[in-house]
């Protein structure tokens, strides 16, 4: 699954994030070895790749309160992009694509989630100087 951090959470949405996954574990039960893969670019701190995120491998992450039966099977990784040891990828294409945009740096090279909700930013924007009500 491609770009999880991009897919939409909410119950409204033409495809929820958590009902792609569950259409794709149901596909998978006719193969016996079957492995699911997520992978995206933080993006948002919500939905699937937040969540497994803030899971852990296993659950590892999650409060002893909290069952990790869910989590079960699930290996989770975050990794910089200089930490792939990708030999295309040279220091000073890093360091171009830093100095032009830090922000998306830190969410592409380094692998850190934005510090405020990418959507909402985009909900402002599109409303121009009307206030939205915080819930």
């Amino acid at each position: 699954m491609d770009e999880v951090g991009f897919w939409f959470s909410n119950p409204d949405a033409a495809n929820p994030d958590y009902e792609v996954e569950r259409a794709v574990e149901y596909s998978q039960l006719q193969f016996p070895h079957w492995t699911r893969v997520g992978i995206s670019t933080p993006w948002v701190k919500e939905g699937l790749l937040w969540r497994y995120r803030n899971a852990g491998t296993e659950g590892c992450r999650l409060p002893a309160s909290i069952s990790r039966e869910e989590y079960q099977d699930i290996l989770v990784c975050f990794a910089p992009t200089a930490a792939i040891e990708n030999p295309r990828v040279t220091r000073k294409a890093l360091k171009r694509l830093r100095d032009r945009d830090p922000e998306a740096f830190s969410r592409e090279a380094l692998c850190e989630f934005p510090r405020f909700d990418q959507r909402l930013s985009l909900r402002c924007a599109a409303h121009g100087s009307r206030r939205i009500r915080s819930w």
